[in-house]
């Protein structure tokens, strides 16, 4: 005959918490990610979340930049077709945020570094729930100009600036 353990609440509380600990966290693809954490700054749908219905190319290119067979994503594209969202702030978004990782953001020269910190990145993440992870103080904790370099996040993860 097996006989069986009684916990109390308590412990038993803690065994399920630790144990659920103890699985890694699944991590969405970055098609996943986009749809459900990416909040549109502005525009006319801002406030919104990001939908790849509203951009005919959008929903294939994130599917295929999720697949991760690929070493290289380009893309180019007419005037006002959201290539720095879908193309630059999502990605970044995703590595920073969904994966905790460190990225090199690549620009033609470090002075355009605060300017796309601070016209498309820093909106896109003040309008979702990582803004809870921007940096209280040092670079990219207010507006800045000039040369940026890097911004470390709360959650450990660093954009780093480059240019050629």
């Amino acid at each position: 005959m097996i006989q069986t353990t009684h916990f109390t609440p308590a412990i038993e509380d803690f065994r399920r918490r630790f144990l659920t600990s103890c699985r890694p966290p699944r991590i969405r693809t970055m098609e996943e990610f986009a749809r459900q954490e990416v909040v549109l700054p502005d525009g006319p749908y801002e406030g919104h979340k990001f939908r790849a219905d509203r951009q005919p190319y959008a929903g294939l290119w994130l599917h295929q930049a999720s697949l991760d067979q690929y070493k290289f994503n380009v893309s180019t594209g007419p005037v006002q077709s959201g290539k720095t969202l879908l193309c630059c702030v999502i990605p970044a978004m995703f590595y920073l945020f969904e994966r905790n990782e460190t990225i090199i953001f690549g620009l033609p020269t470090m002075d355009m570094s605060a300017d796309k910190w601070r016209e498309d990145l820093r909106p896109a993440i003040e309008a979702s729930k990582y803004r809870r992870l921007l940096p209280k103080t040092g670079p990219g904790s207010r507006e800045g100009t000039g040369n940026l370099s890097a911004v470390k996040f709360r959650n450990g993860a660093t954009l780093k600036f480059m240019s050629g």
